[in-house]
C-alpha cells in the first residue's frame, strides 16, 4: 500500500464509501503501527461476557440515530494523541467516563489517561490492556484531572513512569458501575439512552491512511485491536460513529465511521459501559480529629457522596491522600484514640443510627450499628482506655447515652433527660467525672446549659447547671 492512488481504486472497485490518504499513522513503521494497537484480550473474560445470558422482558427501544457530540450539545472531550505507546484502552475508558460526566453531571472533565494507565494495576509500561480491567480501575480508584499525571510527562525518562500528583486521592474521579452490551439493540438502547461506550475492533493497515467516510476493511494484513469510544450510530448511513485517540490530523478530525459488521466491531466483542460519576470527594460537616501520638494526626470528615474520609499527617511522611472509609453517613464523625495504635470513629448513619468504626493498629473493622434514633452528631469520650462513653440529642430532643467497657460491652441507650436543640459536647476530667454541654430550648436563644455526671460505682447522679 504504498500508493494511496491505487488504495482507493481498490476502494472505489470494492464500493467502499471512504476515501483514503496520506496521515502520520500510514507513514509508521510496522513496528510503530503495532505500537497503537494495545488491547490484549482477556480470552476469559471475554467468553464470559459474551455468553452472560440476557434478561429482556419487552424489546429495546432506541433511535434511528444518535450522535453525542451534537445531544442538546456537545458531550464529547477534545480528541487527545496516545502516542508511540499502546495505551488505547486507557484513553477510550477515559474519554468515556469524560462524556458520561458531562452528560449525568453537567460537567466538561478532562482525566488523566496516564494515572488509569501507568499507576494501576496496569503497571509503568505501554503494554495493551483489557477494557474491563480498566473499568474496574476506575471503580475502585478512579483517575485524577489531567493537571495531577499530565500524559506527556510519563516519558520524561528512558522508561515510561508513574509520576503521582499532589492529593491525587481527593482530585480522583470514579464511576459506580460498568457492564458490558452484547447485542446491538442493547447497545443502541445504551447509546440512545444513556450514553457513549467503548469499543474493540481489528485493525487492518487500509485503517491507518483513513481520511473519511464509512470505513470498510479492503486491502492489507490485520495488525492488531484497538480500543475507540463510540459517541453514536445512525442507521440510514449504516456505520457506528468513533472517537479515536491518533490526534485530529488523523481521520475526519479524529473522528471516524465504520460500517455495521466491519473489523468485528460489533460481532467479536462487546461495547463496555461507565455510569455513576463520583466526582472528587468535597465535605459537608465539621471534620474529627485526633491525635495518637505527640507526631501524628488524623482527621475525619462526612463527604458529600456519605462516605467516611480520613487524611492523616505524621512528622516524617507529612499529609497523606484522602482515603475512603464506606458508610452511609449523614453528619460529622467524632472520634477518639485511646491509646497509640486504636481509634474509634462514630457517627451518625442515614438510618440515624449510631455506627461505629475502629482501626487497631494496621486494619479497619466493619461498620457497627449501635442502634438509637438520632438527631445529631455524636460526642464520644475515654474516661479510661477501656471505656467509652456517647452521647447524642435523640429525635425526642432528649439527651441520649450510651456506654461501653472491656468487661461487659456495649450497655443500652439511657435517656438522661432535657429538650436541646444542639448535638452536645462532652469532656472528662476525670475517670469519673463527665461534663457534657448543649443548648437547650428553655433557656435564652442560644444560651448553653451543662449536665455535670458524677460517677460513683457505676450510678450516675445528675446535676442540672
Amino acid at each position: 500500500m504504498t500508493s494511496f492512488d491505487e488504495l482507493n481504486a481498490h476502494l472505489s472497485a470494492a464500493n467502499a464509501p471512504w476515501v483514503a490518504d496520506q496521515t502520520p499513522q500510514s507513514q509508521l513503521s510496522e513496528q510503530q503501527k503495532q505500537r497503537l494497537l494495545g488491547v490484549v484480550i482477556d480470552t476469559e473474560d471475554l467468553s464470559a461476557a459474551l455468553a452472560a445470558p440476557r434478561a429482556q422482558s419487552a424489546p429495546l427501544a432506541f433511535a434511528p440515530a444518535i450522535d453525542w457530540r451534537n445531544n442538546g450539545k456537545n458531550h464529547i472531550s477534545p480528541v487527545k494523541d496516545q502516542g508511540q505507546c499502546g495505551s488505547c484502552v486507557s484513553f477510550c475508558t477515559v474519554a468515556v467516563v469524560e462524556a458520561i460526566a458531562s452528560i449525568e453531571l453537567g460537567k466538561a472533565l478532562d482525566l488523566s489517561e496516564a494515572d488509569l494507565h501507568f499507576c494501576s494495576d496496569h503497571g509503568a509500561t505501554c503494554d495493551g490492556w483489557w477494557p474491563t480491567d480498566a473499568y474496574n480501575a476506575l471503580i475502585t480508584r478512579g483517575t485524577p484531572d489531567e493537571a495531577c499525571f499530565p500524559y506527556s510527562s510519563a516519558f520524561n525518562g528512558s522508561a515510561p513512569a508513574c509520576h503521582t500528583g499532589k492529593n491525587r486521592e481527593g482530585r480522583s474521579v470514579r464511576v459506580t458501575e460498568s457492564s458490558a452490551l452484547v447485542s446491538i439493540d442493547e447497545r443502541k438502547h445504551w447509546l440512545t439512552t444513556i450514553g457513549p461506550c467503548s469499543a474493540v475492533f481489528h485493525v487492518f493497515d487500509d485503517f491507518f491512511a483513513y481520511r473519511s467516510g464509512i470505513y470498510r476493511h479492503v486491502r492489507g494484513v490485520e495488525k492488531g485491536t484497538h480500543c475507540v469510544e463510540i459517541v453514536g450510530y445512525s442507521d440510514v448511513d449504516q456505520c457506528w460513529i468513533c472517537k479515536n485517540s491518533w490526534g485530529a490530523s488523523w481521520g475526519e478530525q479524529g473522528f471516524f465511521r465504520i460500517a455495521y459488521g466491519q473489523a468485528g466491531i460489533d460481532s467479536d466483542y462487546p461495547f463496555w459501559t461507565a455510569r455513576g460519576v463520583k466526582l472528587p470527594t468535597q465535605f459537608g460537616d465539621a471534620p474529627g480529629v485526633a491525635t495518637r501520638r505527640p507526631t501524628h494526626r488524623d482527621v475525619f470528615v462526612r463527604g458529600t457522596d456519605n462516605q467516611l474520609w480520613q487524611k492523616w499527617w505524621d512528622i516524617s511522611g507529612g499529609w497523606q491522600d484522602w482515603f475512603p472509609l464506606g458508610g452511609d453517613i449523614s453528619s460529622a464523625p467524632s472520634v477518639i484514640s485511646a491509646n497509640p495504635d486504636h481509634l474509634d470513629v462514630y457517627t451518625r448513619g442515614t438510618d440515624n443510627q449510631l455506627w461505629q468504626k475502629w482501626w487497631s493498629g494496621s486494619n479497619w473493622s466493619d461498620w457497627t450499628p449501635l442502634g438509637g434514633q438520632l438527631a445529631s452528631a455524636p460526642s464520644v469520650v475515654a474516661r479510661t482506655p477501656t471505656h467509652r462513653d456517647v452521647f447524642v440529642r435523640g429525635t425526642d430532643n432528649q439527651l441520649w447515652q450510651k456506654w461501653w467497657d472491656a468487661s461487659g460491652g456495649w450497655r443500652d441507650w439511657s435517656a438522661l433527660g432535657g429538650e436541646i436543640t444542639s448535638a452536645p459536647s462532652v469532656i472528662s476530667v476525670s475517670p469519673t467525672h463527665l461534663d457534657v454541654y448543649r443548648t437547650h430550648l428553655r433557656s435564652q436563644e442560644g444560651a448553653a446549659s451543662r449536665f455535670s455526671i458524677s460517677l460513683t460505682k457505676q450510678r450516675l447522679i445528675l446535676v442540672v447547671a
